[in-house]
């Protein structure tokens, strides 16, 4: 479902400010204009465990037999779709153009890989079912999406990691749907977390 913030409206210049500031130069180019404005709305926009709990309506007790997996970073739409490029007219209202094959994920300068779709992908885990929290964005349409899941341990049929060159996504198969977190750096999720929730998914099925 669509999200509105809590200051009520969509705010162009909050989005666009930076981002909108490099497409007015030139289109496909400008990229470290972008990076402060990318880090700035992920920070205001990603998520926290505590934050999912409130959605959940429970407590941390309830939803963490195991260590909770809490992920931010951009998405794999950032490489799949075409690049939209947001331009700041001098009155202030946002035009664009979609241009193929444009800007998608790119490295910055600290070595941190940025994308124009971000999104928080959280787990928790009780003892009947894993809880899914996930909230998308963008930096150029205004567009936030939240949906919350509940998945049973029986309909999981999957958990594994998808390694690339901008790092590890988690993939989780249940019911025949694909839930993927964005990318996060490869040593910011260890092998053993994953594992750890692979064991409490069979243990929960052979129960």
């Amino acid at each position: 479902m669509a999200a509105v913030r809590e200051r009520g409206k969509k705010d162009a210049t909050y989005f666009l400010g930076g981002v909108g500031c490099f497409g007015a130069k030139r289109p496909g180019g400008g990229w470290r204009e972008a990076e402060p404005s990318i880090d700035r709305v992920t920070d205001i926009e990603k998520m926290s465990f505590e934050d999912a709990l409130m959605k959940w309506g429970i407590d941390k007790e309830q939803a963490s037999i195991i260590d909770p997996v809490v992920i931010t970073g951009p998405q794999r739409k950032s490489i799949d779709s075409d690049h939209f490029y947001a331009v700041v007219t001098p009155n202030a209202k946002a035009i664009g153009v979609t241009v193929p094959g444009g800007i998608q994920i790119l490295r910055g300068r600290d070595g941190k890989y940025r994308g124009f779709y971000g999104a928080t992908y959280i787990l928790g885990f009780t003892e009947e079912q894993i809880l899914l929290y996930e909230k998308e964005w963008n930096v150029y349409d205004l567009s936030i999406t939240i949906s919350t899941h509940e998945l049973f341990y029986k309909d999981v049929t999957s958990i594994t990691t998808e390694e690339s060159e901008y790092g590890n996504a988690v993939l989780l198969r249940a019911g025949g749907t694909d839930f993927r977190s964005g990318y996060i750096h490869s040593g910011s999720l260890s092998n053993d977390q994953i594992q750890g929730i692979k064991n409490l998914v069979r243990e929960k099925k052979a129960q």
